[in-house]
């Protein structure tokens, strides 16, 4: 829980993000366009911010210790 409330959460999410740009490539006939694969990058940003945020809250609240 600690490493994932660091950046690497967040890095772990982005780089779920560049991948599920990959795959919609993939599937789809046409390119993504640099704005669609801008909004889905910054939406997995956001979401690797939070996630971040709720391990560390979690990992500070179970370990007062540290």
């Amino acid at each position: 829980m600690k490493i994932l409330g660091s950046q690497v959460g967040v890095i772990l999410f982005l780089i779920i993000g560049c991948i599920v740009v990959w795959v919609i490539d993939k599937v789809r006939k046409e390119k993504t366009s640099n704005e669609e694969a801008g909004d889905i990058l910054g939406f997995f940003m956001w979401a690797g911010i939070i996630f971040a945020f709720v391990c560390y809250f979690i990992y500070a609240c179970t370990h007062p210790e540290d």
